[in-house]
């Protein structure tokens, strides 16, 4: 049982056992929050009970009992119940009983109260379930949490040289759970939450923790905080979310005008509001969202927050770790009025390494304060190699309005775009045509033709446009338009390269946005592609081509070939249908004899009463019939799953262990003799197989002969089973024949009529599954199948199947 069952049992035989619907879920955590406080009340009263002479930070008032309180009290609601629990409690008063109140009354946790009791669970370990599956239901994607401050925090402190003092209070900024191993050594800290009912939550987890140690809180809404300089470290890892935001509206309307903020952005208000309590010299750790570090109306204040640190270290976290929470960089940094000259960019890798580079401000200036790492973590390219930078080949174009009057316009919009390595030119043709005009131009240049504003699935949208005459082109303002240097570049050779994955790293890096990413013109010109000569350039898009083509023809083979399979499927799917359809009729009819007999029939019955004079139909019949077909309905399906299954991995298996195995098998039987072809003795082979595959297709070789050609009971039947060796060009064979000397098959009857599901030779009813389990279970062990039919032979049906094998004595081999 795992730990949120173990919760929710406590809540059965009371009217809160409730279901898991969605109308449920607010209740449901209610219940939650009522049962932590009451665990946490009778963990107190328990440690007081078995308390050995230690003073305790509380005391419950002499002969007062929290069971008895909850017992005697039944019709107080939970806020109730508990807020005159707590009066019984000196030592207590920072506790704050933060619950709504709501119809969850304390009749109904006594017997919540019988079940803890009754439980093999202490009151600690049910608080702490509770608290887990509350936090759990508050962000329910921790893992990456979880990873984040087991594997990536420490080396991000210790990186950052951020070491925490016992002596040192630490303020804490957040809806989450404290870190333990950081608060072991600490004495006071403020939990900084929006939501009051977590922020208690947290309190009693750690009172429990340290309850014998010198432990204060003190709750501060983070939004509305007014001291200043109080504090020498801060962590913000989970930062409130401010998802109201016209609360703090109005508090932050100076703010708001002098950084010129729009009110959708919080980020910005924690770090401003750590620098306010930090005092000269103290360090502070805040994890923040990538939009804030990219943000054009944000390069005010971060310039302001750089000028204000004298030291700064930006870590990028990806999205695997805190997304639940909407942080995905850390800003670690020391408070200080002195001149910061470098910025520390560091990323965390999978296997929880760290990649860093130093970047001076003034660079950063110059990129208007944008701290986002990825753009300064790019891989650094190789000395050696030369590049071409995108301003030194593409010349963007100015529109101007032309005075002269054309008989079309025309205009390329952002739908028009696409990432095609080779169907990227525009055809004038199949553009929409413009009547209303406003302003227009005239191309005398060929151009390259970009969307910036929109990197559709992280790649460039982009089309080239050859030089129209006499044409009026209207410009799209979502568009950018550049005339390329092509005897610089090969323009194939360009589209290359806007695929190779130097290229999609910068694009990613220089991109801002989460929703909607987007690049500057100024950064899309700074993106570097190799230099190589224009001979160079045509021989690497050929030879790229050639490969591109190649791919899509086997990927178009791909695809016919699975057309063919889901065609084979549907044909499979129908046979079955209608086969289990028939089969079920049957099964059907005989059931409603059988109720006709029982509600209108005078019969003594057994298996042996007859039911149907005329045809000499008795009860068992009917009972068999139903019996079959069931079994037939079963076979069918088996093999239908065995069909989707197709797993038939391949071992060497030596010919001799093989004979040892068919003789072990089948020569026992009664119903025929097992014989031995006359080459046996020859072959000397290691044969491809797989075991279970190629019992099921003797079993089935065996079962049609009694079935099909072992028809008289007097005749003396025999099954034959030979090997010979077949070399083929380089490849070597081995056909294993397995020959019966029963009746023929029917004229009619040959191979294609064998392995197509549900034909039968008619002889005895059966559901014809036997050849086609046998065509493909050699299909899947990559062998072959074929019926030789001779009916002037004694040996008439002969079964051959080909197997890969290795040859040992090649003296065998038949040619």
């Amino acid at each position: 049982m795992n730990k949120p069952q173990i919760i929710y049992k406590l809540f059965r035989n009371s009217i809160f056992e409730i279901d898991a619907s969605k109308e449920a879920e607010r209740a449901r955590t209610d219940q939650l929050f009522g049962l932590s406080y009451l665990l946490f009340f009778l963990e107190l009263e328990m440690r007081c009970k078995t308390n050995k002479g230690e003073q305790l930070p509380f005391q419950f008032s002499e002969g007062f009992s929290v069971v008895n309180r909850i017992k005697d009290f039944p019709f107080f609601e939970i806020a109730q119940l508990l807020s005159y629990i707590k009066l019984e409690v000196t030592g207590l008063d920072a506790l704050e009983i933060s619950m709504d109140e709501n119809d969850l009354y304390g009749n109904d946790y006594a017997h919540v109260l019988d079940n803890i009791i009754a439980s093999k669970y202490d009151y600690l370990t049910l608080f702490s379930f509770t608290v887990e599956e509350l936090f759990h239901r508050k962000y329910p994607n921790n893992k990456g949490k979880i990873e984040f401050e087991k594997e990536v925090l420490p080396k991000i402190l210790e990186i950052a040289d951020f070491e925490i003092q016992p002596q040192t209070p630490l303020l804490w900024l957040s809806e989450s759970y404290t870190n333990t191993p950081l608060i072991s050594t600490v004495h006071h800290q403020k939990l900084m939450t929006k939501d009051k009912r977590y922020g208690e939550l947290i309190y009693m987890s750690q009172y429990l923790l340290q309850l014998h140690g010198n432990f204060e809180k003190e709750v501060t809404d983070v939004l509305k905080v007014e001291e200043e300089q109080t504090s020498e470290a801060i962590i913000a890892l989970y930062p409130p979310l401010a998802e109201d935001h016209n609360e703090i509206s109005i508090s932050l309307a100076s703010e708001r005008v002098k950084y010129n903020l729009d009110e959708g952005s919080t980020d910005w208000y924690i770090i401003d509001t750590v620098q306010r309590l930090l005092k000269e010299g103290g360090k502070a750790i805040v994890g923040v969202s990538s939009s804030f570090l990219e943000r054009k109306n944000l390069q005010k204040f971060r310039s302001n927050f750089i000028a204000s640190t004298v030291q700064l270290q930006v870590f990028d976290l990806g999205k695997d770790y805190l997304s639940d929470f909407k942080v995905d960089t850390l800003l670690v940094f020391e408070k200080s009025e002195k001149t910061i000259e470098k910025v520390l960019f560091s990323a965390v890798d999978e296997e929880y390494s760290l990649r860093s580079v130093t970047v001076d401000v003034a660079e950063l200036k110059q990129n208007d304060y944008n701290l986002s790492p990825k753009r300064y973590l790019l891989n650094s390219p190789v000395e050696e190699e030369e590049y071409f930078v995108l301003k030194e080949i593409l010349k963007k174009v100015e529109f101007s309005i032309k005075g002269e009057f054309f008989e079309k316009y025309i205009q390329v919009q952002p739908k028009d775009l696409s990432e095609s390595f080779l169907n990227y030119e525009i055809n004038i043709e199949e553009l929409e045509e413009k009547y209303w005009v406003d302003e227009e131009t005239i191309l005398h240049d060929d151009l390259f033709i970009c969307n910036l504003n929109h990197l559709k699935n992280n790649q460039l949208q982009y089309c080239w446009m050859a030089q129209q005459e006499d044409i009026g082109v209207i410009q799209d303002g979502a568009l950018q338009y550049y005339i390329l240097e092509q005897n610089k570049v090969y323009l194939p050779y360009l589209i290359h390269e806007l695929h190779s994955d130097s290229f999609l790293e910068q694009l990613n890096a220089f991109s801002k946005g989460s929703l909607i990413k987007t690049i500057s013109s100024d950064d899309f010109l700074n993106i570097k592609i190799p230099k190589i000569s224009l001979h160079d350039q045509k021989l690497k898009v050929v030879g790229f081509r050639e490969a591109y083509v190649h791919s899509k023809a086997k990927e178009i083979g791909l695809e016919k070939a699975n057309m063919e399979l889901k065609e084979d499927f549907y044909k499979e799917y129908r046979s079955l249908r209608h086969n289990i359809g028939h089969l079920l009729s049957s099964i059907q009819s005989s059931i409603e004899v059988i109720g006709n007999v029982l509600e209108f029939g005078d019969y003594n019955l057994d298996l042996n009463t007859v039911i149907n004079k005329k045809r000499e139909v008795t009860f068992g019949d009917q009972v068999s019939k139903i019996k079959k077909s069931s079994g037939d309905i079963y076979n069918w399906l088996r093999s239908f799953e065995d069909q989707l299954r197709q797993d038939y991995p391949l071992e060497k298996v030596p010919v001799h262990e093989l004979k040892l195995f068919l003789q072990k098998r089948y020569a026992s039987r009664k119903e025929f003799d097992f014989q031995w072809g006359r080459q046996e003795d020859k072959v000397d082979v290691d044969i491809y197989l797989h075991k279970d595959g190629f019992v099921k297709v003797m079993d089935n070789i065996v079962q049609n002969a009694l079935h099909h050609g072992f028809v008289e009971p007097r005749n003396h039947y025999a099954i034959k089973v030979g090997f010979k060796l077949i070399q083929k060009e380089r490849t070597t064979t081995i056909c294993i024949a397995v020959s019966n000397n029963g009746q023929p098959f029917p004229e009619d009857f040959d191979f294609k009529a064998l392995v197509e599901r549900g034909q039968t030779s008619k002889r005895k009813s059966n559901t014809g599954l036997g050849g086609n389990d046998i065509y493909r279970t050699m299909k899947a062990m990559k062998g072959d199948f074929d019926l030789y039919l001779d009916r002037n032979n004694e040996y008439s049906v002969s079964y051959k199947l080909f197997f890969a094998c290795d040859v040992r004595n090649k003296s065998t081999v038949s040619r």
